[in-house]
């Protein structure tokens, strides 16, 4: 070993020493923090067989079990009921929060019913609706009304039946009958994911405003198939309407039977708006070909729309139209009738319990009227209906109806107004009271009249 490695030996054994004598010495003891007084007594051994208690905690409640929605995919229309679970949907009931007196209806096999009838005392200050010679009248008037629904996840049914039955007591007269009534069904058949079917039919019992003031029965039937090709929906479909009016001396037999076709387009552009154009043609038969002056009364129809439709239940939602009809009658002596006219309804909501609507319609239709070809109709109506708390609903309208009949230099103007209170004294009685207001201001003086009704009563639902 050189001089050089002893060297180094000899510093390392240096450092060394002093580590190797502070790690053989023993450890100091552990201070003693108890005072005198316990110095001595020493600490008893830990009990391992009894835990500490802890505080007893609350559990935590225990939500209810929400059903998921399907699916929806862009531009679908709104489900008619979102709690749709399995193959059955959960019928509509009332919630406690939005409505506690909603009716909740019967169950009936896969859906609800939901029965209601109403009797009023009703008072008319122009029984008869003339110009002159007003004739005020009491009556008694029950309107009973049924409705069902069954909604499962491929199908959806709606019927509605309602009815009016008035008796008027005239003074020393016998009382006057009058009834009217209404029976409208749907059913909804999702045939694919993209496809749908829909039927639709009624019936509807009512009276001539015009001419002889006969017994009126309409009915109707529609078909219609819609498949879906992305944002582009193309519905076709058909049906066929009729009319039918009760004999009385002096009138001629105006029965007829009008079977109709059309097809529609729309087209989803967002914020679920689908701009949209409809093409329909209907062939009006009569059951008697000619009128009381010889003419042939046969008449082919078609008319074209165009417009926009805003889908869902959210703040506004409807549909508002522009809509052409034009009628070519199968006597050369009848000039053929048009015209243009505002169609749809929009609906605004403004809050949970106001609603606004605004309606229009036109139709080109027969007209009973002798000397007239056809009637051109256009009407507008606004509606509203806000509920104060839970238990009162205010509800009012005004409507104006321009009526032109073609042929003649007669035309009407009909205005409209009404306005209602209902208050429920719980989920299936209520008190109701209304007023209504009918003003047809014609060019001919003598078909003139103004009508004020008033109603109270009592109403009984299900």
């Amino acid at each position: 070993m050189n001089a050089y490695a002893r060297k180094w030996l000899a510093v390392v054994a240096c450092v060394a020493a002093p580590v190797v004598a502070l790690a053989q010495e023993a450890p100091p003891p552990a201070p003693d923090l108890r005072d005198e007084a316990n110095a001595t007594t020493p600490l008893p051994p830990p009990d391992f067989t009894r835990p500490p208690s802890l505080p007893r905690l609350r559990p935590l409640p225990v939500l209810p079990a929400v059903p998921r929605p399907p699916a929806l995919r862009r531009n679908d229309p709104p489900l008619a009921d979102a709690r749709l679970t399995g193959s059955v949907a959960t019928t509509t009931q009332p919630s406690a929060r939005r409505d506690p007196f909603a009716p909740v209806g019967l169950r009936a096999g896969g859906g609800r019913l939901f029965p209601a009838i109403g009797a009023d005392v009703i008072f008319t200050d122009n029984l008869d609706k003339t110009a002159g010679g007003r004739v005020m009248a009491f009556g008694a008037r029950l309107t009973p009304r049924l409705r069902y629904e069954s909604r499962w996840s491929r199908h959806r049914l709606e019927v509605t039946a309602a009815g009016e039955i008035i008796s008027w007591l005239t003074g020393g007269a016998p009382p006057r009958l009058e009834a009217t009534a209404n029976i409208d069904a749907r059913l909804r058949l999702d045939v694919r994911r993209d496809t749908r079917l829909e039927v639709t039919t009624g019936y509807e019992l009512g009276r001539e405003e015009t001419g002889a003031q006969r017994a009126r029965h309409d009915l109707s039937g529609d078909v219609l198939l819609s498949h879906r090709f992305g944002r582009l929906r193309a519905s076709v479909g058909g049906g066929a309407d009729g009319r039918f009016l009760a004999p009385a001396a002096g009138s001629y037999n105006d029965d007829y039977v009008a079977p109709n076709a059309r097809l529609r387009l729309s087209y989803g552009i967002g914020w679920r708006l689908r701009p949209y154009v409809e093409a329909a043609a209907d062939m009006r038969r009569y059951i008697v070909a000619t009128d009381s002056s010889g003419r042939l009364r046969h008449s082919i129809g078609i008319s074209g729309e165009a417009g926009v439709e805003i889908a869902g239940d959210g703040i506004f939602s409807g549909r508002l139209g522009v809509k052409y009809t034009h009628r070519f009658y199968a006597d050369p002596a009848t000039p053929a009738a048009g015209g243009v006219g505002v169609v749809g309804e929009i609906v605004w909501r403004p809050t949970r319990r106001t609603r606004v609507s605004l309606s229009a319609g036109f139709d080109l239709g027969e007209s009973t009227v002798s000397g007239a070809s056809a009637e051109r109709e256009q009407s507008v109506e606004l509606a509203l209906r806000h509920g104060i708390g839970a238990r009162l609903v205010l509800t009012g309208g005004v409507g104006l109806t321009h009526t032109q009949y073609l042929g003649l230099a007669r035309r009407d103007l009909t205005y409209a107004a009404s306005a209602a209170a209902q208050w429920q004294f719980s989920r299936r009685f209520g008190l109701t009271a209304g007023w209504e207001l009918n003003w047809r201001d014609s060019s001919v003086n003598a078909n003139d009249y103004l009508e004020n009704r008033l109603t109270l009563g009592l109403q009984f639902r299900m």
